[in-house]
């Protein structure tokens, strides 16, 4: 069995120039009106056939794992699917420990 450090990655492309990085934090209502799914089954697969399940984090609906399966929002494969967003509703607020200085500077 071989160790993750031993597999060695071999690009298809050549390098690029990267021109601009932008990102943003979206909030509660703007993340629910993007989502394709709400994540509200505590399982990860149905048990008679260990498909992910529906509603689940492994909803197939938010992109796919395998190659030999197709994302069921966009039909694409997993080498061409970007991945869709799913929403987990909690009951209690979780903050991003990696926001804690910008908004202590903001306030």
């Amino acid at each position: 069995r071989k160790k993750m450090t031993e597999f060695v990655y071999k690009a298809t492309t050549p390098p690029q120039r990267v021109g601009k990085i932008q990102y943003c934090v979206f909030d509660g209502s703007q993340m629910q009106s993007m989502a394709y799914v709400n994540c509200t089954q505590t399982q990860f697969y149905k048990s008679e056939t260990m498909d992910p399940l529906e509603d689940g984090v492994l909803d197939r609906r938010m992109g796919v794992s395998d190659q030999k399966t197709k994302c069921e929002t966009c039909l694409q494969s997993l080498k061409v699917c970007p991945g869709h967003f799913g929403v987990v509703k909690l009951e209690l607020p979780v903050f991003h420990v990696g926001y804690f200085r910008a908004v202590l500077t903001i306030l």
